[in-house]
This record gives C-alpha cells, sequence and structure tokens, in this order.
C-alpha cells in the first residue's frame, strides 16, 4: 500500500508542477514522499525548497535559500520533514509549519531522520556518513571519495523500524566480502562501500554490500524491512535480502529483456564475448527509443556488468 501511495503522490506532483503558472521552482533535485502518501517536498536547483499537498492541490515555498539535497519526509511520520538551509542549519518541521529541532551541521550530501527525532544520518560531500549531530556526531563512513563532480546524491534509507539504514551512491567499485575485509573507518581513496550497503543502524556496522551496479545509484527498503530493491546506470535493478543479503530477483532490463540463464559459454571465452541475441532473451519491455539502437551492441556488453 505505502509504495502504490508514493506512486500516487509523485503523479499528482508532476500533474502540478505541469500545470503550475505561480511557482517556477526550477529542475527538482531531491524529491521526498511522506509516508501515507498525501505531501511532497522537493528542492529545487534555485534554492527552493517546495512543500505539496496532493489531496488539496495545494503548494507552498517553505524557503528561498535551501541545500538543493536537503528535501526528506522523516521515517514512519506523515507530517514532518527535514531541510537545511544555506547557512548549514537542519530544521525539523512539520507541513503546519512548526519548528521541532533546528541544529548547526556540515553541507549534507544526503541524510535522513527516524521517527524518534533522535536517529539522524547525513552524508558530507565525499560520501563520509554520520550519525548525530554536535558533539553527539560520530563516524560510519569515512572511506573512499565522495562522487559529487558527477552529480550524485548519496541515498540514505532508514527503515520503518529504524534498525536498518541503506546508503546507495556512486556504484562500480565493488570487491567480494568488503564487509569483512575493510573497514569503513579507514579513510582510503577506493569507495568499497559507495555502492548499496546495508548497516545495522545500532551498532554502525556494515551488514551487506550489494554488487551488480554500475554509475549513480538508487535503491530503497521494502516497507516491511526485508528487501532491499536498488537499480543504477548500466541499466540493472536488483532484489536482495535483508535478512541474507541473497540476491532474490534480477529485474528485466528495460532495453534489453532478461539475461539467458542457459547459455553454454565455450572454453576460453566469456559470457560477454557471446553475441547478444546469445547472452539476452530481447523480449524488451519497451522499444529501443530513436536515436537509441547506434551502439547498441555496445550498450548490451556494458549492461552485462550487472548480468554476469
Amino acid at each position: 500500500m505505502g509504495v502504490v501511495l508514493r506512486g500516487a503522490g509523485l503523479l499528482m506532483l508532476a500533474a502540478a508542477l505541469s500545470g503550475c503558472s505561480l511557482i517556477q521552482p526550477g529542475p527538482a533535485q531531491v524529491v521526498s514522499v511522506s509516508d501515507d502518501g498525501r505531501y511532497v517536498v522537493s528542492s529545487h536547483d534555485n534554492r527552493r525548497l517546495i512543500l505539496w499537498d496532493t489531496e488539496e492541490r495545494q503548494r507552498s515555498v517553505v524557503s528561498r535559500n535551501a541545500n538543493i539535497y536537503s528535501a526528506h519526509f522523516v521515517s514512519g511520520r506523515d507530517d514532518t520533514f527535514l531541510w537545511q538551509d544555506l547557512d548549514d542549519v537542519v530544521h525539523v518541521q512539520t507541513v503546519d509549519g512548526e519548528v521541532l529541532e533546528s541544529f548547526e551541521h556540515f553541507p549534507t550530501y544526503g541524510h535522513v531522520m527516524g521517527s524518534d527525532l533522535k536517529t539522524y544520518f547525513a552524508s558530507d560531500a565525499e560520501f563520509h556518513i554520520y550519525q548525530g549531530w554536535g558533539t553527539d556526531k560520530e563516524p560510519v563512513k569515512v572511506d573512499g571519495q565522495g562522487a559529487r563532480f558527477q552529480g550524485t546524491l548519496l541515498n540514505l534509507v532508514l527503515d520503518e523500524s529504524g534498525e536498518q539504514l541503506l546508503s546507495v551512491g556512486h556504484a562500480g567499485v565493488f570487491e567480494e566480502d568488503a564487509v569483512d575485509k575493510r573497514d569503513p573507518l579507514e579513510a582510503t581513496r577506493t569507495g568499497y562501500f559507495n555502492g548499496p550497503t546495508l548497516w545495522d543502524a545500532g551498532s554502525l556496522k556494515p551488514r551487506y554490500s550489494f554488487p551488480g551496479l554500475f554509475g549513480k545509484a538508487h535503491g530503497d527498503i521494502s516497507p516491511d524491512g526485508q528487501y532491499v530493491i536498488a537499480a543504477g546506470e548500466n541499466r540493472w535493478g536488483f532484489m536482495w535480502e535483508t535478512d541474507t543479503g541473497e540476491r532474490r530477483w534480477q529485474l528485466a532490463n528495460y532495453w534489453y529483456g532478461k539475461p539467458r540463464r542457459d547459455v553454454d559459454v565455450p572454453e576460453g571465452k566469456e559470457r560477454r564475448d557471446l553475441p547478444a541475441e546469445e547472452r539476452l532473451k530481447l523480449d524488451r519491455l519497451i522499444d529501443i527509443p530513436e536515436g537509441g539502437r547506434e551502439g547498441e551492441e555496445g550498450h548490451m556488453r556494458g549492461a552485462q556488468v550487472g548480468a554476469l
């Protein structure tokens, strides 16, 4: 039900944006929907922060001086959202305008708060993750360098129980058993935990790091906390179990369909060396857009990063 309501909220927002003549906030950088689907908060590239009421079909400008990556509804609350102004003050406020909490913080590149209004995680521009604020702030991840020059936000998702944190940024660097071999508190140039990673929000330790994606990636945790779903720029999406970290499903690629699992790879060759029609079930979900056929075979080879 939550997914349907959120989808409805986004559709209402799209309709409102297309017909809006009084408010022109510019391209949205972050859009967040309340759990009940009624409210949407969006931060835009011209520093506008907009609150949308999809039921009343109304919108209001909350701020003209907002961090463009800071719009986020509080997990488990239908009427409370986060945002940060350009003086680096984070505001926790209701849709009625009541400010419940304010605190100074570093410029956030993605943040999330639990329903208790105490559990708080935020990323800086280097994709370093911290829990808490002020004197209670402590690091969760400091490995790697962020992808701020690649137009990438570190997406943070806290499940409704507040026990699991998902972080998804710029995927591509993956090491088998990185959770066991690497320390996220060790400063390194390689971001082993920049891709989809599930954390224990209590111990602040990584539980699973999920492979198969490349480039900008986005993900979410199911409402019951049992699954993680994520997709990347290599046009593949996957679903994993949160209990075991095992991949349950590979989603169909909307251009190329699903990879074939019954392929015999000749000795001395790799799967990616085979012609596309042998590697893939070319049952596309949509037709390739006009102009997209050029270099299609090359795109297929690249897409196999997640299908091998």
